[in-house]
């Protein structure tokens, strides 16, 4: 065995799936081994499925699982679009909240404890237009887009 992909899909039909990664063959052991590899992107249930690739070329699909994932978005994003005073309610574990454009610039980053409320007063900080929060727990990181309407003050 040369190494193994990783595949998933969100509807579990032909044409739908993506390799979300791959790890390398151990190598020949008569002992049973184990290999993980983490979903980066977990939100959601999901299809997977392995494709294992032999040193000769030749591959074989594995049987397809569904993960059924009750974890739903821990923190809520409010009012949305906004003039510019967001409230952001975080239950769970708490950790801190980053608002950055849709270029990846942070513009403002704030720790928050578990059950709290954060009120986020941009008072016209923010030209209108689309950013995006994002709550970064102890294990997990979530994302919520927000439309920025114009000023609020």
């Amino acid at each position: 065995m040369s190494h193994y992909v990783v595949r998933k899909s969100w509807l579990g039909l032909p044409g739908t799936w993506a390799t979300i990664g791959s790890v390398n063959a151990k190598g020949g052991s008569d002992s049973h081994l184990i290999y993980q590899y983490p979903d980066c992107f977990p939100q959601g249930s999901a299809y997977y499925q392995l494709q294992a690739f032999e040193e000769n070329g030749a591959t074989s699909l594995s049987s397809v699982i569904y993960l059924e994932r009750q974890e739903e978005n821990p923190f809520v994003v409010f009012p949305n679009p906004s003039d510019g005073h967001i409230s952001v309610r975080i239950p769970g574990a708490g950790g801190y909240i980053v608002l950055s454009d849709t270029a990846g610039r942070v513009i403002e980053s704030h720790s928050v404890s578990a059950g709290a409320g954060s009120i986020l007063s941009l008072d016209g900080r923010l030209a209108p237009g689309v950013y995006l929060i994002t709550l970064v727990g102890k294990s997990s990181q979530w994302v919520e887009r927000i439309v920025i309407t114009g000023s609020g003050q």
